[in-house]
């Protein structure tokens, strides 16, 4: 996939800047984040199914999934499956062709367990294959990106280390942005909309390009 160019890093950048001088939502007057506090579970979920399917797998029971959250654009799409051990795991899907739309990186590592499918991950610029039955570990603070360049769609349970509520928080922010539309052709999210609701949000992630400094800096106004 192509690196980022100078004019999509100044793109991000007057994003960024927007997104500073935007006030954060008033905790008196609304919820803290408006992405956040939306609704997402699917009451009519067959749990069976997705236990029969996907359980042995967690080594866990499912307690409860919500409905799907998809990028469009890519040929992305999520769905999160709540355990009953409080954990959450994200079924990540990718149909043929699908990508993810930048490479990023963040404090937390990432795990791929492939289901389905299979899917070619990049991992600080080396590009290496999952296929079903196997396990991706991308380490924490690695720039990384991934795609589906075969022809039939692939699944993948996707664990953080550690999977904590900020990340869940930006999980769900992320895809509910995918969900509403909020993204450009590419499928790259519409950082003036989406970066004042991750002011709201204790978790970070690096698109590349974007110095972290400066990520650090508008998202902690």
């Amino acid at each position: 996939m192509e690196t980022m160019n100078r004019r999509e890093m100044l793109t991000g950048l007057l994003g960024l800047a927007g997104a500073a001088m935007a006030p954060k939502p008033a905790l008196a007057h609304e919820p803290s984040n408006r992405l956040v506090d939306m609704d997402i579970e699917d009451p009519d979920a067959d749990i069976l199914a997705l236990q029969k399917e996907y359980g042995a797998m967690l080594n866990s029971t499912i307690t409860s999934a919500t409905r799907v959250l998809r990028n469009r654009e890519t040929g992305e799409s999520v769905r999160f499956l709540r355990l009953n051990d409080g954990s959450e795991k994200w079924l990540y899907r990718a149909e043929p062709g699908a990508y993810v739309p930048f490479p990023h990186r963040h404090e937390q590592a990432e795990i791929y367990d492939v289901v389905k499918g299979k899917i070619d991950v990049s991992i600080d610029g080396e590009w290496i294959t999952g296929s079903a039955g196997e396990r991706v570990v991308i380490p924490s603070m690695a720039m990384h990106e991934a795609m589906n360049p075969y022809d039939e769609a692939t699944e993948v349970l996707v664990d953080f280390d550690p999977m904590d509520e900020d990340v869940k928080k930006m999980g769900k922010a992320y895809w509910l942005a995918c969900e509403l539309g909020w993204i450009k052709p590419d499928g790259k999210p519409k950082m003036w909309k989406l970066l004042p609701e991750m002011r709201q949000i204790g978790s970070r992630s690096y698109p590349k390009g974007i110095p972290r400094f400066l990520v650090d800096m508008v998202l902690s106004f």
